[in-house]
């Protein structure tokens, strides 16, 4: 079994959260994204 990557465990984060807190997670990761497209995501 291989390990998830940040960006998977992210996602799982994001989506365990829900609410308006999953979506305000979700829109400032986009916007990050958005900024800086080579950002590298980590999960420490």
């Amino acid at each position: 079994m291989t390990e998830k990557s940040a960006s998977e465990k992210i996602d799982a984060r994001i989506a365990e959260l829900g609410g308006w807190r999953g979506e305000t997670l979700a829109r400032v990761r986009a916007l990050i994204k958005e900024a800086d497209p080579e950002a590298v995501e980590e999960w420490k």
